[in-house]
This record gives structure tokens, sequence and C-alpha cells, in this order.
């Protein structure tokens, strides 16, 4: 713990990023479907940004943490892969499950 001061910076930094990050899910969304994928969007980025950075600043602590932070961003990321194609395909089968609804509607 003899770097307080590079330590103490780097927190701020993750701190900051990360509510910066989180910011985006403030915004409203007309359908409750889109909107939960907005916000796991950004959850997701903000884990992302709080585990690698919060590695760092253990690391600049002077703690050995190198496996587990690697262990916990590669889950996290493969997570996030994950989520963001099953939002495409869900949002992208909602959007023409709702255009086929309105074709066959009119005809």
């Amino acid at each position: 713990m003899e770097q307080y001061l590079p330590t103490l910076i780097m927190l701020a930094i993750t701190v900051a990023f990360t509510a910066l990050i989180l910011f985006p899910t403030r915004f409203k969304f007309g359908t409750d479907l889109v909107r939960f994928y907005w916000i796991g969007f950004w959850v997701f980025l903000a884990m992302i940004s709080f585990v690698a950075g919060g590695s760092q600043v253990l690391s600049l602590a002077g703690f050995q943490i190198d496996d587990i932070a690697v262990a916990a961003l590669t889950g996290i990321l493969t997570s996030f892969v994950l989520f963001v194609v099953f939002a495409w395909v869900r949002l992208a089968g909602a959007a023409m499950f709702e255009g086929f609804r309105r074709i066959r509607k009119t005809a």
C-alpha cells in the first residue's frame, strides 16, 4: 500500500467513468422490451468498466488478483456478447412478427 495517490486517482477515474456509462439508462423509450435491453446494455458496459478498473486499483494497491480479475472479466464479456445477440434476435423477431401481423391485417 505504498502508492496511495495513483490508487486514489485510478479509483476516482473508475467511479467517474462507470457513473458516466450509467447515465444513458435515464432515457425513456416507448416499449418496455426496448427499455429493458437498453438498460441491460449499459449496465453490462458499466460492469465491464467497473471490474477492469477495480482490478487495476487493487493491482496498484499491491494486491495480486490477476487470475480472479481475468476470470471475472472473461465471464462478464461472454455474458455481454450473449445478451447482445439474444437481444438482437428477440427485437428483430418482434419487429418481423409485428410487420407480418400488420400485413395480414391489411390484406
